[in-house]
């Protein structure tokens, strides 16, 4: 949403992002297929949410006003949609000079071309790997020092010590 813009909620229920993510998953297994993937490879796809029950009022009205959605019920629509958490201290680093990193979110995933009820796990080299690049490209291109940054740093560390990373 730009910035300044009041949200549109007339545009909710109609199914939309159900549309959009079923095109994402239609995608993902084409281009995995692409690149010799068999049918049905294990991929994956994350996305980051704001844990209501880590946000304090101010940072839930922020929200709300935001994006025009209760935290609790955007929540609930993504797990409605097979994402699960992910069971590790994630922090998303400050996206740029001056902000704070973002204590209260929460990581994402929805495995595809698995049994998804039966998942119960991410290696941790994988998410590191993951995490690497998403963070090098949301944080770094700010020119942060990623090599520097604390909170990438310790989740690095922690992904490096543990095999998998459970999801609930």
């Amino acid at each position: 949403m730009a910035a300044g813009r009041a949200p549109v909620p007339d545009f909710r229920g109609f199914g939309i992002g159900g549309l959009l993510l079923a095109d994402l998953y239609a995608k993902l297994e084409a281009f995995a297929h692409e690149h010799g993937a068999q049918a049905g490879a294990h991929t994956f796809v994350t996305c980051e949410q704001n844990n209501p029950t880590r946000m304090s009022a101010q940072q839930l009205a922020d929200d709300l006003a935001a994006a025009g959605i209760d935290p609790y019920d955007r929540m609930r629509w993504w797990r409605r949609r097979g994402f699960r958490r992910l069971q590790f201290d994630y922090c998303q680093p400050a996206l740029g000079a001056g902000q704070e990193p973002c204590r209260y979110i929460d990581f994402y995933v929805r495995f595809e071309g698995r049994d998804s009820e039966t998942d119960a796990a991410i290696p941790g080299s994988v998410l590191l790997e993951h995490l690497r690049r998403f963070f090098y490209v949301s944080v770094g291109k700010f020119e942060q020092d990623m090599s520097r940054e604390p909170n990438w740093l310790r989740q690095k560390k922690q992904l490096l010590a543990i095999p998998y990373v459970g999801v609930d």
